[in-house]
């Protein structure tokens, strides 16, 4: 895949990580939520629903590069911190229209709508909002809850060593 479709797309959806990797969803849920005691957890995950946090429900999104990557490189991606992934999932600009939000959270224009107040979007035109880096940034800080994966690593890896 080429590295702009990656920029562009870097939060995949459960149903596309399933066709990437062939796990089951109830495997990759498993994974999200550190039940795994065979696989590793996944770290880089983010709950986009807009019921979030009064509902149950988990609109989940898994960070591109954590997904595709080899064990060992995974592995090293999960000591990352949040503030260097997000500089990795976010490009280098200071604003983003809907449109580039809806492609890089994987979302539909409607699933947007009702995340723009969250998100501090600002009405520029009909249709477009304006969304600051620094409110996207604090959007997906709130959201991500890939600790349990992260924590479920690091017990695998204490209980090994």
């Amino acid at each position: 895949m080429s590295t702009l479709h990656q920029q562009r797309m870097p939060l995949l959806q459960v149903s596309t990580v399933r066709d990437i990797t062939g796990l089951r969803r109830d495997e990759i849920f498993d994974r999200v939520d550190g039940r795994s005691l065979l696989h590793r957890g996944f770290v880089w995950v983010w709950n986009v629903s807009s019921t979030f946090p009064e509902s149950m429900t988990r609109d989940l999104r898994l960070w591109r590069a954590e997904i595709i990557a080899d064990d060992d490189d995974a592995v090293k991606l999960g000591r990352r911190d949040l503030d260097w992934v997000l500089k990795q999932i976010l490009p280098p600009k200071q604003n983003f229209h809907s449109g580039e939000l809806i492609q890089m959270f994987a979302l539909s224009r409607p699933g947007l709508g009702r995340l723009r107040d969250e998100l501090n979007g600002n009405l520029v035109g009909a249709r477009n909002c304006l969304f600051t880096r620094e409110n996207v940034a604090a959007f997906l800080k709130r959201r991500w809850i890939g600790q349990q994966g992260a924590v479920a690593n690091q017990n695998a890896r204490s209980a090994v060593a």
